[in-house]
């Protein structure tokens, strides 16, 4: 008979009974057939039973008939919507499609019913924290606690979740508890226990108390098994209570260890009591640990950062003669810092020619006599290290002519060096010649064909030519094409955002908008995967005890998951192709727009270019794997086919600017007072018209930043597209934005993004004219911006020429004097 406390739907027999606990087995032990059949079962004689329906569609959807698996549970729902059980396997089935809020819901509907039910609250707990609902997570794990009270595991997750609920001092009161009632006898050597130590460490330094943090760490440092992190803390907590002679002694214990850890040496003279301003006594402190450490390079390099003068002069020359006699390729990068002071920028570069007039005289002199002292002999690739420098120096400084003669000149005198080509690509590419500079790069990539990151730069060059076909050979040669889908297959499941975006950005500016939309989406997907992969830690950490690990994690998801910057720049160029859509639909056929200019003969030859390449890339996207699976066998793992390689699919969305918003609803969750993530989502909304929101957007960081730049172009557009009436009118943006005023073209140009912001703005007003002032003033951002190549220069100039083509050619002839090779 079945029991008496049961609803008459949920109730069965003692033998169906024992067969429903077989299928609970059946699925946790994947034996998804006997499962399904015991399920068959259990039906035949009791065919509502919501439960058992429930598990059958779980355990359907958990072998690849998810419709059929999604039908059977909202059935079985149906039929017994006060089942705990099928709320839960309701739940199971959101969160395997990664719907985190529904899959939430669904398992506090079941702890309605079974509020003791510990599985249940496990699951909520991991997706609260997956959602970040702190306040919920510390409710969670209360009564998961309390039910478990003698669980270390359980104490720590709460502990976590007082800490992630902004609250410390509660964190610490659980941990201290446990330690002192439960936990009378202490581990030892137990790296569990380990890391839970220096986590109540952690977080007693976060309530404040630091002279109860160090104070904790000396009573129970003997448990902790990672003596380096150890040394770390108490050497920092002393100095942040200001006992400066322990830190002095905790910093030279690191220092014996590393002697070229910055933070150290920093760490050290901060414990001296030294000013930062006091160039002479700071010198004495380094020149004391350069006789303590005479193998450092950081104790050597440091200085050069607070000296001035005289005293950088010499300290500058003995560090550069250091590493030009041991040839060392990194110097360069090594002082590049330093470069933000125009005098030691000058300076370098006095010295380093200095060493190249002496070593062109005689190619064998020792560096070492151009000092009085010096008696050493230097190594007979001074010569050739000091002309790489001082081409690298030049190329800094886009003196990009003599950058290119010098490395022209050490690639003569030892044309085997794959440095040598790699920055004389690099320089190419500062010059605009992006074609001849992945030339370099792949002449430097032939010299080691076994080098990853030279096949990788290699690639990256071919990719800023536009010439992905030669990309993906280079880098085919280290990826795995045979298990189906090709090279771009392997890349996209390996996750390679770099290569993906340069290649999305590669196929925008060619104008095949299909194939950047594809790529744009994968690298979304990607990031996506990530931000879901969270899940899995939120259980496994508290197993494996990394709780410090899990709460870094946690705050670098929040802050740079989707803040990261490949995923600004996809959003970015992602974002500019929906809008162009939703204004041009007619761009949705995969081709670029023909140019107006070209002839018949002209158009038919692109068409057919364009659909060599579709071809190509379809054809190496739907690559069959090398060797097909057998049936019902343990085959190797094979890419399923993509069937939209090209990205035509993507191009048929009906609603662009909600696929927009997609990318950039993420992106605004990480940075919420960011500026970009906020224009971008008033462009969109701009074009959905929803001119209130654009408004308030504008408004909430128009006195955070610099609004010429970023908030006046697009509040220009917003007035272009109200009217005198409606909710949001022309005068309402004046006096927000324009001091009560028009817009006017009336603009301040001061930097790259002033020039961009500038050119909307007459776009937008449909100016026609651009005063000499202004002509000036970009003429003089595109020549003194360091980071900026001529071939960048000319996409901004081919703007300044569809907006007034008199000022754009004088403005291209004053960038070629700047920039002629």
């Amino acid at each position: 008979m079945a029991p008496l406390d049961l609803p008459p739907n949920r109730a069965l027999d003692a033998a169906a009974a024992y067969q429903f606990r077989q299928v609970l087995q059946a699925y946790e032990s994947k034996e998804y057939k006997r499962g399904i059949k015991l399920a068959d079962a259990i039906l035949k004689r009791f065919p509502t039973h919501g439960e058992t329906l429930a598990m059958k569609g779980l355990i359907t959807y958990n072998t690849g008939a998810k419709d059929e698996g999604w039908e059977l549970v909202k059935k079985g729902l149906r039929h017994d919507i006060k089942s705990h059980v099928a709320w839960h396997v309701y739940g199971l089935m959101h969160r395997a499609e990664r719907a985190w809020e529904e899959a939430m819901k669904a398992y506090v509907n079941a702890l309605r019913f079974e509020p003791e039910q510990q599985v249940i609250l496990r699951d909520l707990a991991n997706i609260q924290a997956q959602l970040r609902v702190y306040p919920g997570l510390v409710e969670t794990r209360k009564a998961l606690l309390k039910r478990t009270p003698d669980d270390r595991s359980a104490t720590t997750a709460l502990a976590v979740a007082y800490h992630l609920a902004g609250d410390p001092k509660a964190a610490d009161r659980v941990l201290e508890a446990f330690e002192t009632d439960k936990l009378l006898v202490k581990p030892r050597n137990s790296p569990e226990h380990s890391m839970v130590t220096l986590y109540h460490n952690t977080v007693i330094a976060a309530t404040g108390d630091i002279d109860r943090a160090l104070t904790h760490l000396n009573l129970t440092g003997g448990a902790i098994l990672d003596k380096l992190e150890l040394k770390e803390r108490r050497a920092k907590y002393a100095l942040a209570l200001g006992r400066y002679e322990d830190a002095q002694k905790y910093y030279l214990s690191l220092l014996d260890i590393n002697p070229d850890c910055y933070a150290y040496f920093r760490g050290y003279t901060a414990a001296r009591q030294i000013s930062n301003t006091d160039q002479d006594a700071l010198l004495a402190v380094y020149k004391e640990l350069q006789k303590k450490y005479p193998r450092s390079t950081a104790v050597k390099r440091l200085p050069l950062d607070f000296l001035t003068g005289e005293k950088f002069v010499e300290a500058a020359d003995a560090y550069l003669r250091g590493r030009l006699q041991k040839g060392v390729p990194s110097t360069f990068v090594d002082v590049k810092a330093l470069y933000t002071s125009e005098e030691k920028a000058n300076t370098i570069e006095k010295l380093v020619l200095g060493y190249l007039a002496v070593l062109e005289h005689d190619q064998d002199a020792p560096l070492q006599t151009l000092t009085p002292n010096g008696t050493k002999r230097d190594a007979p690739t001074a010569y050739l290290w000091t002309l790489y420098l001082l081409a690298q120096h030049y190329d800094y400084t886009r003196a990009l002519p003599r950058a290119l003669e010098l490395i022209d000149r050490a690639i003569s005198h030892t044309p085997t060096l794959v440095e040598l080509h790699m920055g004389r690509a690099r320089i190419l590419k500062h010059l605009g010649k992006v074609g001849e500079a992945a030339d370099a790069m792949n002449a430097a990539r032939e010299l080691d064909l076994q080098d990853r990151h030279v096949n990788t730069k290699s690639t990256k060059y071919f990719l800023r030519a536009d010439a992905n076909g030669e990309a993906i050979q280079t880098i085919s040669l280290f990826v795995n094409t045979t298990l189906g889908g090709g090279a771009i297959g392997d890349l996209a499941e390996m996750q390679s955002l770099n290569f993906l975006l340069e290649d999305g950005i590669s196929w925008a500016r060619q104008g095949l908008i299909g194939l950047a939309l594809k790529r744009f989406h994968q690298v979304k997907k990607a990031v996506d995967l990530w931000a879901d992969d969270q899940y899995d830690f939120h259980a496994y950490c508290f197993r494996k005890s990394t709780l410090d690990a899990y709460v870094d994690m946690l705050k670098w998801a929040d802050n740079s998951l989707y803040g990261n910057v490949q995923y600004r720049r996809c959003v970015r160029a992602a974002v500019s192709i929906l809008i162009a859509l939703h204004r041009d639909p007619s761009l949705n056929t995969g081709f670029p727009p023909d140019s107006p200019t070209a002839t018949d003969a002209d158009r038919k030859k692109d068409r057919k270019r364009i659909q060599k390449i579709r071809a190509r890339v379809s054809k190496d996207a739907t690559r069959e794997p090398d060797k097909k699976p057998e049936k019902d066998t343990n085959a190797d793992y094979v890419r399923k086919p993509d069937l939209d390689p090209l990205g035509d699919t993507l191009l048929q969305d009906k609603q662009p600017l909600q696929t927009a918003l997609t990318y950039i609803t993420p992106l605004r969750a990480a940075l919420p007072t960011d500026v970009e993530a906020v224009c971008l989502e008033a462009d969109v909304r701009l074009c959905l018209g929803e001119f209130g929101k654009v408004f308030g957007l504008l408004e909430s960081v128009a006195e955070e930043v610099d609004g010429d730049v970023w908030i006046t172009p697009r509040a220009v557009a917003l007035w272009c597209a109200v009217t005198d009436e409606g909710t949001i009118t022309r005068s309402d943006v004046e006096r927000a934005f324009f001091g009560g005023h028009p817009p006017s073209t009336d603009f301040q140009i001061t930097n790259l993004l002033s020039i961009t912001a500038y050119l909307d703005i007459l776009n937008t007003l449909d100016a026609s004219t651009i005063p000499p002032s202004h002509e000036q003033a970009i003429l003089n951002v595109l020549t003194n911006t360091r980071k900026l190549s001529y071939h960048d220069s000319l996409a901004i100039v081919n703007r300044l020429v569809a907006v007034d083509a008199e000022v754009g050619g004088r403005v291209k002839d004053g960038l070629n004097e700047r920039w002629r090779p």
